[in-house]
């Protein structure tokens, strides 16, 4: 397989329902990701300037492949609410081979 067309999966979480959910819909429809699931509820502790912080958040999951990882990086980036957000990638390394195939399929 071309290691650009190899699977990955984003990470990020954010602090503003409204936020996430329309950083989800455009991954979707600029076809950066194939799909992106939405985690409600997560409490998140950190600390940030020195300060302990205790937050409700939300979990953004992207499914995509190598190709737009860049791509993805910039754009949550530049649409996020968050000062320093959150955004990490995910290698994946199997799955089933019909999803992984549609999941290549969505994307660029």
């Amino acid at each position: 397989m071309d290691e650009m067309a190899e699977p990955i999966l984003i990470y990020s979480t954010f602090g503003d329902r409204a936020n996430a959910e329309a950083v989800a819909r455009m991954i979707v429809e600029q076809r950066l990701g194939a799909c992106v699931n939405l985690l409600p509820g997560v409490k998140s502790y950190f600390f940030w300037e020195g300060q302990m912080q205790v937050d409700d958040e939300i979990v953004l999951l992207v499914k995509s492949v190598k190709e737009q990882e860049a791509a993805l990086i910039n754009f949550i980036t530049a649409h996020h609410g968050y000062q320093e957000p959150a955004v990490m990638v995910l290698p994946i390394s199997g799955g089933a081979a019909g999803f992984l195939e549609w999941d290549r399929g969505q994307v660029g």
